[in-house]
């Protein structure tokens, strides 16, 4: 299965990453019952389904959401996945998960796409926020994530990439948060037939927001 297959990304990576670099980055990796569990929350119900994985670590989110997806009896026709990632170790997993992802979609029939943005997702996301007026924001209608959790600190970029859209936390969760529900397309908030869901992995436990 997919997903099984893309774990041992996950337990290679957490091998090698060292200690203080993850309390740094706020990484900690989804295990695959997690990560499928969050995935069978999702309506999906769109012909074109759009995914953001915003710190995608190595994929496993977005394999776990491929993968109950290719197994659902009604399909989509695409599915285009975002995926977010700054550690550029952790990104050479994730482009072998996305063609795996790939290989899987074009198994069941779905056209797959992904593209892999090595770039701080506040501070960008935020920037195409904050200047939307100007060039149109890229919308999802599913994101599922794995955000960091970590302080931070009144002057650092996240802070006042976050504050220039209108949002004040001191957590770098939250912060993921509401740059991804700016995010998402804005049809999906008022269209109750195809609502649009938004899942989340707190340090704790695993919750869903369901927008409708």
């Amino acid at each position: 299965m997919l997903v099984d297959s893309i774990d041992f990304f996950r337990l290679d990576a957490n091998r090698k990453i060292d200690p203080e670099r993850r309390s740094d980055f706020g990484q900690y990796m989804t295990p695959p019952a997690t990560a499928m569990l969050m995935a069978s929350m999702f309506e999906a119900s769109q012909k074109d389904l759009t995914l953001l994985d915003a710190g995608a670590g190595v994929g496993s989110l977005t394999a776990a959401f491929v993968n109950e997806v290719c197994n659902r009896k009604n399909k989509p026709q695409s599915i285009h996945a975002t995926a977010y990632e700054i550690d550029s170790r952790l990104c050479e997993y994730l482009g072998s998960t996305l063609d795996q992802c790939k290989q899987t979609c074009e198994s069941s029939g779905i056209a797959f796409a992904y593209n892999i943005v090595q770039n701080d997702f506040i501070n960008e996301g935020a920037g195409y926020l904050r200047n939307e007026m100007f060039l149109p924001v890229r919308r999802f209608n599913c994101v599922i994530m794995n955000p960091p959790y970590r302080k931070i600190n009144s002057d650092s970029m996240e802070r006042m990439a976050l504050r220039a859209i209108g949002v004040e936390t001191s957590n770098l969760y939250t912060g993921f948060l509401s740059v991804a529900l700016r995010m998402l397309a804005p049809a999906h908030f008022a269209n109750s037939a195809k609502g649009c869901s938004i899942l989340i992995l707190p340090p704790i436990r695993a919750a869903t927001r369901r927008l409708h």
